[in-house]
């Protein structure tokens, strides 16, 4: 089956298995009262919005059928899972990000204000807004946690999923913290910065939902290493693009405001080399727009040459490709695993390497 076959089909399989688990949860919240349906509907819509690509979810799907794991009924059910704990750290994250859109709609926490204006002053109405938020986050990832324990897997297959997906949690949430922190340090790192790209998106988009796949169809821990060194490449490759995306793209095809890590202070990959590398001149204007919410399309534009400039830009886009190529050389070390999924796993690599959303 060819890469954007097997998307499409998966993805909306995915999508299917959430609107149904999601509809029941949406009949027993309407048995506590109508503020709880209401809640639940938000978590449902958010969820299901059409922008989402399912990369953990198509991976938690490729490392079960590489392991010669049968069926799609369960593994559809735990993967569908993995998404709503994704819907859970997302909401959570856009708090943190002070992200008003995701995927061209109001973030959770906007929702809630918004509906809180029409009750409450403007400061409560924002206290609202991002308590509210939580309380969506915890709701997916107790539904998320339920799909996957309630996959008809052996329990041992399951429990060592669990495990591995406590872990994944784990570090993504250290990763997050690293990436708190380089918003607000005046300095940070290349070494910091590839901590925060291997456990906040390699680990947790690209190796754990790999494993956690693979340990479902009952494939030996120990036999899980050369997942690890496929996909944390191809996950450094996936967010160095992202990152790319977010500053270059459009708020259209990227599904949020474009230069919101800039606004948001981050050092990404291509900010901190384009500060390394610019003239004087130049790197106080980037330093002077790091952090401002209230900068314009017309300031990011020029920041966006600036950094061209400097050759930073074609430079991430050199070192995507270098990744790219060597989380496929790894495919090669892929023993007792279907070739027709390895064949898909090094697709997805070229379709990273492509993206533009």
């Amino acid at each position: 089956m060819e890469f954007n076959k097997f998307y499409n089909i998966y993805r909306e399989r995915v999508n299917h298995e959430l609107e149904i688990f999601l509809n029941k949860k949406l009949r027993l919240a309407g048995k506590v009262n109508g503020d709880s349906k209401k809640l639940v509907s938000i978590v449902k819509e958010y969820t299901l919005r059409g922008k989402s690509k399912r990369i953990r979810a198509l991976l938690v799907i490729l490392g079960y059928k590489g392991y010669s794991g049968k069926g799609d009924k369960e593994i559809i059910k735990a993967a569908a899972g993995i998404e709503l704990i994704h819907s859970y750290l997302l909401m959570h994250d856009d708090i943190i990000d002070q992200d008003d859109l995701r995927r061209n709609k109001p973030a959770v926490h906007k929702h809630f204000e918004e509906i809180g204006e029409k009750k409450f002053s403007q400061e409560k109405a924002t206290h609202f807004g991002a308590s509210m938020a939580i309380v969506a986050g915890d709701v997916a990832n107790v539904l998320g946690y339920e799909l996957l324990t309630n996959s008809k897997f052996p329990d041992h297959f399951k429990n060592k999923a669990i495990k591995q997906l406590n872990e994944l949690l784990f570090f993504v949430t250290l990763g997050e913290g690293l990436d708190v922190y380089s918003g607000l340090s005046p300095r940070i790192d290349s070494k910091t910065i590839e901590k925060i790209y291997e456990y906040k998106t390699a680990r947790y988009t690209f190796e754990q939902p790999l494993k956690i796949g693979a340990l479902l169809a009952g494939a030996k821990e120990e036999t899980l290493t050369p997942l690890s060194k496929f996909s944390i490449p191809l996950g450094i490759a996936f967010q160095i693009q992202d990152d790319a995306l977010g500053l270059y793209g459009s708020e259209k095809s990227i599904g949020k405001p474009v230069g919101s890590d800039l606004k948001e202070g981050k050092k990404t990959l291509v900010i901190s080399l384009a500060l390394k590398r610019a003239f004087a001149r130049d790197k106080k204007i980037i330093k002077g727009a790091l952090g401002r919410k209230d900068l314009t399309l017309a300031e990011i534009k020029k920041i966006r040459n600036i950094i061209k400039t400097t050759g930073a830009y074609d430079y991430c886009q050199r070192l995507t490709g270098n990744y790219i190529r060597q989380s496929k050389e790894k495919l090669d070390s892929f023993n007792n695993f279907n070739i027709e999924v390895k064949k898909l796993l090094s697709n997805l690599a070229d379709f990273i390497g492509q993206r533009t959303h």
